[in-house]
């Protein structure tokens, strides 16, 4: 058996190492099939980590790892996905890896990861001005969705969250999109998929919303020391399951250093994002203490507690009464103004 396993390594060695390396894969699609099925189908997942780690993923040979996952999934051999993701980690506007990565997803019956796989495909395939060339099984999967995307493309440059979840509690996956450009303008895109019309619908928008924070470092705005840094919030997570939830951060570095922790919880009703509850928390690093509030608006009682107290068991929280006002819908939603 260790015999057979040298024989893989020297195999895929051979197509790394080859001065043109993804071109011999490409032109001899049957040689990799032909070792998994002398294998067996038995080659372990260590196998490919092993390969991973003695031959280092660079840009002259990620063509050439490309090509062996795509047929290592052909095959149905273990270990792609991770191989896959491997590679989207190095070389993430790789548009052709996001498209194997999506046919491994349909062969396990993945749906949604496979949707989300393909809407990064056509991103970066919009990127780079191919989208005549994306085939069409990826238009009919998407349907709607594809001119979207590609509208999406030409007027932001970053795709910072996709997410799906079950929003309106029909077993069947919504979806979540945000998007940036460079000049700091920003959309928030809720979908909630139509069983009747098979498709999804486009229920709110937001652009009222802040930079994620991958935006900002990549734009080099918090690349300086802490003490000389300007005061900045940010769109730290995205979360949906049954609910969405917007998290969102904010550090001062003037003065004392102290942050912020806020997250917003919005419930589809009324075919509708409405604001349903938060959890703000107001810190200080140095001084190890904050604020911690917890505010319903469904039941317009807001709970109040020290974090310090909340550590120690000591103290108790307090209750307060909100305002009575109507709820508010997403695309009403301003940051700024809620906290």
């Amino acid at each position: 058996m260790i015999k057979k396993y040298a024989l893989l390594l020297f195999l895929l060695s051979f197509y790394l190492h080859a001065s043109n390396a993804s071109k011999v894969l490409i032109s001899d699609k049957k040689v990799l099939a032909q070792v998994s099925r002398f294998f067996e189908k038995k080659i372990k997942k260590e196998i490919i980590f092993d390969t991973q780690k003695k031959y280092l993923l660079t840009q002259k040979n990620v063509e050439a790892y490309n090509n062996i996952a795509y047929y290592l999934n052909e095959e149905n051999i273990e270990g792609v996905e991770t191989m896959l993701h491997s590679i989207i980690k190095a070389f993430p506007k790789r548009a052709v890896t996001y498209y194997t990565l999506a046919d491994f997803y349909s062969k396990h019956s993945k749906i949604s990861k496979m949707r989300e796989a393909y809407i990064n495909y056509i991103w970066q395939m919009s990127r780079q001005n191919k989208v005549h060339i994306v085939p069409k099984k990826v238009a009919k999967e998407l349907k709607e969705l594809y001119p979207i995307i590609k509208d999406l493309r030409r007027k932001y440059d970053y795709l910072s969250f996709i997410k799906f979840g079950d929003l309106n509690k029909d077993s069947v996956d919504d979806l979540i999109l945000f998007v940036e450009s460079k000049k700091g303008k920003t959309k928030l895109l809720v979908y909630i998929y139509d069983t009747k019309l098979n498709r999804y619908t486009l229920v709110e928008t937001n652009e009222y919303l802040p930079p994620s924070y991958a935006t900002i470092k990549s734009q080099n705005q918090v690349n300086v020391k802490e003490d000389e840094m300007e005061d900045f919030y940010f769109l730290s997570n995205i979360h949906l399951d049954k609910l969405l939830i917007l998290s969102f951060s904010q550090a001062n570095y003037h003065t004392v250093f102290r942050g912020i922790d806020n997250k917003y919880k919005f419930q589809y009703r009324n075919k509708k994002m409405k604001l349903i509850g938060a959890e703000l928390l107001n810190y200080s690093r140095t001084r190890g203490n904050g604020i911690q509030e917890s505010i319903n608006y469904l039941s317009g009682k807001k709970e109040i507690y020290s974090v310090v107290d909340v550590h120690t068991k000591k103290g108790k929280s307090k209750w307060r009464k909100l305002q009575e006002k109507k709820l508010l819908n997403l695309e009403e939603f301003r940051y700024e103004d809620v906290y």
